[in-house]
């Protein structure tokens, strides 16, 4: 995955975060909107639901910073509540991070994944967070998306 550019076509988004997080499946068709992996019509409903329930925080962010995604791992490890994070600038969220400090813009910046950092920051409720992430760039059709980081 170092160095590698992955393209994901529009509308895969969850398909796409869910083959990051070493869960490798291969999909064999898609009909109007669905995916199939191993048998099973994977919807971004599916996937979506798969990726709240994951052990891991799961961030992903657009190309403006914007949160759109934030399940509730993420969000109990953060001191926070999902509503507080998605829809908003991952800034505003955490406003002790910035643009050179925080590795989601760090990633949309550069478009290179960075593994495993160790990071300290304060949340909304100025409340102390230390994780390690892995932060990784999504590609649609061969341009930068966003990016999306799995916390510890």
């Amino acid at each position: 995955m170092s160095g590698s550019k992955t393209i994901v076509p529009k509308n895969e988004h969850f398909l796409f975060i869910f083959r990051q997080f070493g869960h490798t499946y291969r999909y064999s068709q898609r009909r109007k909107g669905m995916k199939m992996l191993n048998g099973i019509h994977m919807t971004n409903e599916i996937l979506e639901a798969l990726l709240k329930v994951i052990d891991e925080g799961i961030h992903v962010i657009d190309m403006r910073g914007i949160t759109i995604f934030y399940n509730e791992i993420a969000a109990s490890h953060d001191g926070m509540e999902p509503a507080e994070v998605i829809g908003r600038h991952v800034l505003e969220s955490f406003p002790s991070l910035d643009k050179d400090t925080s590795t989601l813009l760090q990633v949309i910046k550069s478009g290179k994944p960075i593994y495993n950092k160790s990071q300290t920051y304060l949340n909304l409720h100025a409340r102390t967070i230390d994780t390690v992430n892995t932060t990784l760039p999504i590609h649609i059709d061969g341009k930068l998306a966003g990016a999306v980081e799995v916390a510890k």
